[in-house]
């Protein structure tokens, strides 16, 4: 069956009869920035059966105006010290920001209790570099 360039990436199937299944698929297509694109539909074709999934019409919407670059990024836990974030995003030129800053949740523990509390600890990203000509600069947390 040609998946049009389509490669499985991951599946999870339930010991449950009844519980769903999921699947993760991978492709590549390219778009211009100039064009964008804000939403996509999926047809899943089966044998000689075809059906669109659409988001009840509206489309399956992606944000563009900050795209995280998980290839430049890394986190890392180290077990009762501290922990280390690096983020780095692609943001849109066009939007003009004063500021890009990183709001993370870092748990913390409380006495006589198993739950964490959250502290919200804000990181100032700095811009690390531009992508030529698509309208998009590089922000890190270092």
């Amino acid at each position: 069956n040609d998946n049009g360039g389509m490669t499985i990436k991951g599946d999870i199937r339930a010991w449950h009869p009844h519980a769903p299944s999921f699947e993760w698929w991978n492709f590549t297509t390219t778009v211009p920035v100039s064009q964008g694109l804000a939403s996509f539909t999926v047809e899943v074709i089966d044998g000689s059966h075809s059906s669109i999934h659409d988001n009840g019409g509206n489309g399956f919407p992606l944000q563009t105006d900050l795209i995280p670059q998980t290839q430049l990024s890394c986190s890392a836990v180290y077990m009762g010290r501290a922990y280390m974030l690096n983020l780095t995003v692609a943001v849109r030129d066009e939007l003009n920001f004063q500021d890009i800053k990183l709001t993370v949740p870092i748990p913390m523990r409380q006495a006589e209790s198993m739950v964490p509390r959250f502290e919200s600890h804000v990181l100032n990203m700095e811009k690390t570099g531009i992508i030529p000509a698509t309208g998009y600069s590089l922000y890190s947390t270092g």
